[in-house]
């Protein structure tokens, strides 16, 4: 975790976006594992899964990714692409140790919470 400082409250809102990104990353890993494990044709697939495989190959974000993620209507490929590119400015806050002169406010699950922290 990044740490909390009363002095900045922007870091608290740099906590919780790492929070939600990290489930989302988490949901995103396990879901790719184990549909790896399924195409090899060793396990049977779930109804679950077998949806989650018709949404990747329709180039739709499956709809189990969406439960955790942000607002998109962007296809598979560009939706891989922002999240990357989310996720690196993020870092790139991390990585400084302080806040970035620009934010780029969509990167927020929840950009109210960073407005009314600015404020």
């Amino acid at each position: 975790m990044f740490p909390n400082s009363y002095e900045d409250s922007l870091n608290a809102v740099l906590n919780l976006e790492i929070q939600r990104y990290n489930r989302l990353l988490t949901e995103i890993t396990i879901c790719c594992k184990h549909l790896v494990v399924v195409t090899s044709g060793d396990h049977p697939i779930s109804v679950e899964y077998e949806k989650i495989c018709n949404e990747l190959l329709m180039g739709k974000v499956p709809s189990q990714w969406l439960k955790l993620s942000y607002l998109t209507d962007k296809p598979v490929a560009a939706y891989i692409e922002d999240l990357y590119l989310r996720i690196a400015h993020l870092h790139e806050w991390i990585d400084k140790g302080k806040r970035p002169n620009k934010l780029w406010l969509s990167v927020f699950f929840f950009p109210q919470g960073l407005l009314t922290s600015v404020l």
